[in-house]
C-alpha cells in the first residue's frame, strides 16, 4: 500500500508520501477484502480495506467499508451505485506531552462501472471504476481497479490492484480537518455464483 497526499489536523498541514517499502517496514496491519454473491443478472459487494501505520511522528488508521450493487447491462458490462464509509484517524507525535490528533467518518454515495473478460475458460481479466462524494461526504472522490481471476467451479479467486482518491473537508481555523490522498496496494478477492 502505498499513500501520497496531503492531511491536515487541527489546522497544521502535513505532506504525505508513504511508500510500499515503508508500509511493510512500519504497518502495524493492513487489510484488503472483497467477496461477492453474484447471479447472472445481478451482484451485490462487499469491500473492506484497513491500515494502521506509523512512519515517524505520524499515525494513520483509515477504515474503509464498501457496499454497492451491480446490474449486468450485457455480457461482460455491468453498472454499479452503492456507499463508501471512510474513519480516517490522524495523530502527529512529534511532541509526546501535546500529540496532535483527529478523527473523522463520513459516507459517499458512488456510481461507476465494470468490465469483465473471459481469457480463457479459467482466467478472467476485470476492471472497474467509479466516482463519488459529491459533496455528501467529501468533496469528491475516484476509485480504479483492474485484476486478473481464475475461476475454481462456482467460486472465482481474484488478484487486483487498485487505487482510490478522496478529499474531504471539515471545520475551519485550528479545527480544520482535510483528508486530500491517494491510496494505492495490491489485494484480493472472492467471488462467489449461485
Amino acid at each position: 500500500t502505498t499513500m501520497n497526499g496531503d492531511l491536515t489536523v487541527n489546522g497544521v498541514k502535513r505532506p504525505i508520501n508513504f511508500t510500499f517499502e515503508e508500509f511493510f517496514n512500519y504497518s502495524n496491519l493492513g487489510l484488503n477484502r472483497h467477496v461477492e454473491l453474484k447471479k447472472p443478472q445481478w451482484a451485490i459487494l462487499f469491500d473492506y480495506n484497513y491500515v494502521d501505520l506509523l512512519i515517524g511522528e505520524t499515525y494513520t488508521e483509515l477504515i474503509l467499508w464498501e457496499l454497492g450493487f451491480a446490474w449486468r447491462l450485457s455480457k461482460g458490462i455491468e453498472i454499479l451505485a452503492g456507499g463508501r464509509y471512510f474513519n480516517s484517524e490522524i495523530e502527529y507525535r512529534d511532541d509526546p506531552e501535546n500529540i496532535n490528533k483527529g478523527k473523522q467518518s463520513w459516507v459517499d454515495p458512488i456510481i461507476g462501472g465494470r468490465l469483465s473478460w473471459d481469457m480463457t475458460k479459467t482466467l478472467l481479466f476485470t476492471a472497474r471504476a467509479d466516482i463519488g462524494g459529491f459533496g455528501v461526504g467529501s468533496e469528491f472522490e475516484w476509485n480504479i481497479m483492474a485484476g486478473v481471476g481464475y475461476r475454481l467451479s462456482n467460486i472465482v479467486f481474484t488478484g487486483f490492484y487498485r487505487i482510490w482518491y478522496a478529499n474531504y473537508e471539515n471545520g475551519t481555523g485550528d479545527g480544520l480537518f482535510i483528508y486530500d490522498m491517494t491510496t494505492s496496494g495490491p489485494g484480493l478477492a472472492m467471488v462467489l455464483r449461485f
